[in-house]
């Protein structure tokens, strides 16, 4: 069986392209989740270690290490309470570190478990999904691009080439109108495609995808279509993108309060962006002042 030639027409490999968008957006989404939190009273090192696990890994440890004080690792669960709390774990020395602890420890006594999510998935798992989606609109998007190089595919026999040219010749030169016998309209076909309304909805359909990302992310989205929408579509577009946000936030702030409660040391996280509150919203609060 031939091998299949991974270099099409435009010289290009499509594995690699396809390849080449989903890397983009997994880079550009790495971005947005590590710039949506502060922690604070954690060092640049500390809080980009955390949020990498959270994002890689959606768990992380944190324990007392002597001589260096709180300190973050991946663990391994080695028991489970009655309702399937991890009692006991090791902690995971990915770099040989000197010092880590090598004995079973305590959950809730020697070391604390924090989750970005309450499913206690990784971010990476679902902005993967969808990076992938987006990928492969972004390929068919691609395709219809090329289509838009092809160019006119006329048919004409050799003797009719001198009219089908005058003919085409007259067209480009902006002609209000050509003449042309029966039979040489016949002869001159054109290749016609749709390639630019495909494209448009390719490109809506890709938008869509990226706002329902966005939105699972906390991050405002839909800014293109927010004048279309009634102010209740906007509050409960609102308050689903508050209700993701919340939820890593309620995560993270338990992480930090079991670590103060339990290590004794005082870190905290607080969201960097708020969602845009609607026009409505604004008018209302303004009517109010003025009626105090």
């Amino acid at each position: 069986m031939a091998k299949r030639s991974k270099t099409n027409y435009y010289g290009f490999d499509p594995d690699e392209l396809f390849n080449k968008f989903k890397h983009i957006y997994l880079n550009k989404y790495y971005n947005v989740f590590f710039n949506s939190v502060k922690w604070n009273n954690l060092t640049k090192e500390e809080s980009d270690y955390v949020m990498r696990q959270f994002w890689a890994k959606g768990t992380l440890a944190a324990f007392d290490m002597k001589n260096i004080g709180l300190t973050f690792a991946p663990y391994a669960v080695s028991g489970y309470g009655l309702y399937d709390v991890p009692t006991t774990l090791n902690i995971i020395n990915t770099r040989n570190v000197t010092g880590f602890p090598k004995e079973q420890l305590k959950n809730n006594i020697d070391v604390v478990i924090g989750y970005v999510q309450k499913n206690h998935k990784s971010v990476y798992e679902f902005v993967d999904f969808y990076c992938t989606r987006l990928a492969q609109v972004e390929m068919i998007i691609n395709t219809n691009e090329q289509v838009q190089k092809l160019p006119y595919l006329i048919g004409l026999s050799d003797a009719d080439k001198t009219n089908g040219e005058n003919i085409i010749t007259k067209i480009l030169n902006n002609e209000v109108v050509v003449f042309a016998n029966l039979e040489e309209l016949a002869q001159v076909k054109v290749l016609a495609n749709n390639s630019n309304y495909i494209i448009d909805k390719l490109w809506a359909h890709k938008q869509n995808l990226e706002n329902e990302l966005l939105t699972y992310l906390g991050i405002n989205s839909d800014p293109t279509n927010m004048n279309r929408m009634t102010v209740d579509q906007v509050n409960a577009n609102n308050q689903l993108i508050e209700t993701y946000a919340d939820g890593y936030i309620t995560c993270l702030t338990e992480f930090c309060d079991a670590i103060r409660d339990i290590l004794g040391y005082d870190i905290s996280v607080e969201p960097k962006f708020k969602p845009i509150e609607s026009v409505h919203d604004e008018k209302q609060e303004v009517e109010v002042e003025e009626n105090v």
